[in-house]
């Protein structure tokens, strides 16, 4: 993994389950970083929150806000 790839990663893993609490049943990896065919300049990192419920306006809000965060590092 390369270390872009790993920051990315560990700021989603530590940030979700703070902004979403009870609501988050897992977080999950999947794609080409975990095959292992993950090239930085192409690939996107595959990233599955499952949930308690549906998103709602709130839960979506928090997610898009962190998006934003995230693409800003």
């Amino acid at each position: 993994m390369t270390s872009t790839a790993h920051s990315v990663v560990t700021t989603v893993i530590h940030t979700i389950p703070t902004r979403l609490g009870d609501t988050l049943v897992g977080i999950y990896l999947f794609g080409s970083l975990v095959w292992g065919d993950f090239d930085e300049d192409t690939s996107d990192i595959d990233i599955l929150a499952v949930l308690t419920h549906d998103v709602d306006a709130d839960v979506f809000a928090t997610l898009d806000a962190f998006h934003d965060e995230l693409a800003l590092q």
